[in-house]
């Protein structure tokens, strides 16, 4: 049996002082110093702030026989985020394991060299997402109000706080085997995962009306559900002297879902519009699903206009259709639906190696599948409301009169307000599979080494990021979040909203690894 006990403090203080001046006379490094300003309202500035977090853990493990496995563990932490009265959590885990391989009845099965069964369950506490003083209202002069003539500094809260905060716990079980045959040439791991987060620190939504002055308070809201498959195996053979090869690949499913929200309320985030929200996190969805109407194709003619559902005035022929979900003879927002998730339900990636004599070679391929991206720069470039360049295929493939075109609207300023509105016209497949990276390389024999007086010495060439396999029309469907969706403070509410995310580069690298 192992034991362990330990303690983690971790204690971090920022103190912060700025000063500025304007109206130098001259611009060169003698006068630039404060006291050479000439304004009469400096600007002065300064700050502190602090927060800390304290852990105490301990774990046991046993092994019985090296085939009956064990262990277990806890921990308690403590953070300076949450209110004083309430900031410590509690958290535990446990695994058990049997090496089946070990047993007596296994010895005669020569082809198994490894099987083992195993089981987890365990917790983990967070609150990270929260600012260093989340549980409290700050309080700074900010602004100005008039007493009679005079204007008088004032203070007002700007961040709103909750002293009702805990930890966000996860809760995560896990059963899997992993399985060995030919002394370890062939492996296969495979597990089912079932996690449960509650107590979701989220930072809400607030409406206009609420003002701008103070950033709403982080509440804990919401349970999710993440569960699935994860499968890895290998394979590697040496084939003779000089030929070799190993590959590995793996898969991972995933489904998530929303289980309870406070007061059952679907929180809108991804903001791209005035008062436009492009997801939903709701109960029975997953986080951050695309929340839209659902465009039906384009109008081709005055009588596909009058017999369909009222979308507003100046509908036409050449403009987007969109569906009368709710079948009210309306388009509205009423009619909206959950359209797809930026979360895929599968990720992928498949590793290769090959060495022939002093040459290598290796590959990494990596893919993702049933994620949807809002392709919000689309609205730029495709929906013609604002003198904004266009693609060839807008300029060339936009409806021009009947049977033209089902899926790009006619090119009319007066329509964009229809053309270009939110909905599923701009939401796409982000399916992928990427070559990340190729390497070839090189090992100098000794002939070499022994001239150049080195112990090894290995060239080689590699490339990242060399092709894509998409029909996703944006730059690149890897991107998660964008710098727009990142200063919203929306985290997960609201990935895969392409507002023109530049894509990764493909770079070439040429080296040498040298032992002397």
């Amino acid at each position: 049996m192992n034991l362990l006990a330990g303690t983690e403090i971790i204690y971090d203080d920022t103190k912060v002082m700025s000063a500025s001046q304007s109206g130098f006379s001259s611009q060169t490094s003698a006068f630039q110093y404060l006291s050479n300003g000439t304004s009469t309202t400096p600007g002065v500035g300064g700050n502190e702030s602090t927060w800390g977090l304290s852990s105490v853990f301990a774990r046991a493990a046993y092994a019985y026989d090296d085939k009956y496995l064990a262990s277990f563990n806890f921990r308690r932490d403590g953070s300076s985020r949450l209110d004083p009265n309430d900031q410590w959590g509690n958290f535990y885990s446990g695994s058990i394991g049997w090496r089946v391989d070990k047993e007596a009845f296994m010895q005669d099965i020569k082809p198994i060299s490894l099987l083992k069964l195993r089981a987890s369950l365990g917790q983990l506490g967070d609150q990270n997402a929260l600012s260093n003083y989340g549980y409290a209202s700050l309080i700074n002069s900010n602004g100005y109000y008039v007493y009679g003539s005079t204007p008088v500094i004032t203070s007002t809260i700007y961040a709103t706080g909750n002293p009702n905060l805990k930890w966000q716990t996860s809760t995560m079980g896990d059963a899997g085997f992993d399985l060995g045959l030919f002394n370890g040439a062939f492996t296969l791991s495979a597990d089912y995962y079932h996690k449960i987060t509650t107590n979701l620190l989220q930072n809400p939504q607030e409406p206009s009306s609420a003002g701008t002055v103070a950033s709403p308070a982080y509440e804990n809201n919401g349970k999710i559900v993440n569960r699935g498959f994860e499968f890895e195996a290998s394979y590697r053979q040496q084939v003779n002297k000089d030929w070799s090869y190993d590959v590995t690949a793996n898969v991972t499913t995933i489904h998530n879902e929303v289980l309870a929200l406070l007061n059952n309320q679907p929180l809108a985030a991804g903001r791209v519009d005035n008062n436009i929200f492009a997801t939903s996190t709701a109960v029975g969805h997953p986080v951050g699903a695309f929340y839209m109407i659902k465009d039906e194709g384009i109008f081709q003619s005055p009588l596909d206009v009058l017999t369909h559902a009222y979308q507003g005035p100046g509908i036409r022929p050449g403009d987007v259709k969109f569906k009368d979900v709710n079948g009210d003879g309306v388009i509205d927002q009423n009619d909206r639906i959950y359209a797809g998730s930026p979360i895929p339900t599968m990720t992928y990636a498949l590793t290769g190696h090959v060495s022939y004599r002093n040459f290598d070679l290796s590959l990494f391929f990596q893919g993702v599948r049933g994620d949807k991206i809002y392709n919000q720069i689309a609205t730029d470039i495709e929906g013609f409301y604002r003198p904004f360049n266009i693609t060839k295929k807008v300029a060339t493939e936009s409806w021009h009169g009947e049977g033209t075109s089902n899926s790009l609207p006619l090119l009319s300023w007066t329509d964009a307000q229809n053309n270009k509105q939110m909905s599923t016209r701009f939401l796409e497949s982000g399916d992928y599979l990427k070559l990340k990276n190729i390497q070839l390389g090189y090992n100098l024999g000794s002939p070499a080494l022994n001239r150049l007086k080195i112990k090894s010495m290995r060239i080689y060439v590699s490339v990242q990021n060399v092709f894509t396999i998409t029909k996703y029309s944006g730059q690149d469907p890897e991107m998660t979040t964008s710098a727009d969706a990142a200063s919203s403070n929306d985290g997960p509410k609201a990935l895969n909203i392409d507002w023109g995310t530049y894509p990764a580069a493909r770079t070439f690298t040429f080296g040498a690894n040298i032992n002397f």
